[in-house]
């Protein structure tokens, strides 16, 4: 059961495609009183691209541990950025 907070008037969340390489996201807010669902923001996320990619971590534990954990360092940004109420992952995408 999804739990929607009676003091906001906004519930925000975030929808993952998730992949080793690439991620999709898209941060989505919800008003509450119009029950008007809005997109706010949507973009790709690279692993090897990202400035949290550390090869010296590829070299260590491989490339798709250092691709996850590139992925993880920059998930944890957008989550405490967009403070999301609730996450949505593939299965099943939104």
């Amino acid at each position: 059961m999804l739990l929607v907070p009676n003091w906001a008037p906004t519930y925000r969340f975030i929808s993952i495609d998730p992949g080793t390489e690439t991620l999709g996201v898209a941060m989505w807010v919800v008003d509450l009183e119009s029950k008007r669902a809005m997109i706010e923001n949507v973009f790709t996320l690279k692993a090897s691209r990202s400035n949290t990619y550390v090869p010296a971590t590829a070299m260590n534990y491989g490339d798709r541990y250092a691709r996850l954990n590139a992925h993880y360092n920059s998930l944890c940004h957008i989550f405490h950025f967009f403070m999301p109420n609730n996450v949505v992952s593939e299965s099943p995408y939104m």
